[in-house]
């Protein structure tokens, strides 16, 4: 949107413009606001403008449509060539906002829905859906060929998808998916969404005893392969302990205080699938640490923000 001012009088006869192009400096009086490429003829004593906005950029909200799981999540959002406005959702309980990026943290649901975001600004309006798959709030064990048999002591392995933000401490736990016996090792399976960035911040993935028979040593990986414990994202990509995290960035890893980057920290890719992986042994492949039937474990993800 340009505005630009004419003096009108004898000056009309010269002034003439070209996609919002003056020819004679303003002196005084009217303002003409106009959209687009423009282009003005004058005869006699009257002024013609026209204006043609077909080729102006249009108002968009990305991405148009996404799904999640019944575990829920956070989804993000950004209007494009909307100008300044406001968010609404028919989603009860979505958060408003006043800037061209949002984001919604979506619960679990059993009975799932489907979502719609909308910007209204002053250059347009669009909206955007978010459809939540139907589930339990504690999906079972995916079906695949995931195993980690080729870890010693491992005979068994559970597998069981995180939406990419889980709270710990919310129900979620190995014992829902059969139970982390011993010589089981546990694969916990996430997509990161495409167009993530932690913006150099660190999020993590948390493991945490589910009961009192939790409360033994355990080791925790984080990979772009199951079963991995060859620290090949960095070497505090392998964590050990009881209740203990793995830390990572997504998009670009953080940086010291002379801005070096922190290679150390996992960084993951948007858009891809990465494994974080646990057994309950004093070392890998090493003596077994679970002394009771199971040793269930609490699990949660934080992405950075």
């Amino acid at each position: 949107m340009e505005k630009f001012q004419h003096t009108f009088g004898r000056l009309l006869a010269a002034a003439a413009f070209v996609g919002g192009a003056v020819a004679s400096a303003p002196s005084s009086g009217l303002t003409i606001t106009v959209n687009g490429s423009c282009t003005a003829s004058v005869s006699g004593g009257n002024v013609t403008i026209n204006c043609d906005t077909s080729s102006g950029t249009t108002c968009s909200v990305s991405p148009s449509s996404q799904t999640i799981g019944s575990n829920g999540g956070t989804i993000s959002l950004l209007a494009s060539n909307c100008g300044s406005g406001s968010w609404t959702s028919n989603r009860s309980g979505a958060p408003g906002g006043t800037g061209t990026s949002y984001s919604d943290t979506i619960p679990s649901s059993t009975s799932g829905g489907t979502y719609t975001y909308t910007f209204t600004g002053t250059g347009g309006s669009d909206s955007a859906t978010v459809t939540q798959t139907a589930g339990t709030s504690n999906p079972p064990p995916q079906t695949g060929s995931i195993s980690c048999s080729s870890v010693p002591g491992i005979s068994n392995t559970i597998v069981i998808p995180v939406s990419w933000e889980t709270t710990i401490g919310t129900g979620f736990s190995t014992s829902k998916a059969g139970g982390f016996a011993p010589g089981t090792a546990s694969v916990f399976v996430v997509q990161v969404p495409a167009g993530a960035s932690s913006h150099g911040t660190q999020g993590s993935f948390r493991i945490s005893p589910s009961n009192a028979n939790g409360y033994n040593t355990r080791i925790l990986s984080v990979s772009d392969s199951p079963c991995d414990y060859s620290r090949s994202l960095g070497t505090a990509s392998v964590v050990q302990g009881q209740d203990v995290r793995v830390y990572f960035t997504v998009g670009g890893h953080a940086t010291d205080r002379y801005g070096r980057a922190i290679t150390s920290i996992a960084d993951l890719t948007p858009g891809k699938k990465y494994y974080f992986t646990v057994v309950n042994q004093y070392s890998v492949g090493g003596a077994n640490s679970c002394t009771s039937s199971t040793c269930d474990i609490n699990y949660g993800l934080t992405p950075g923000t």
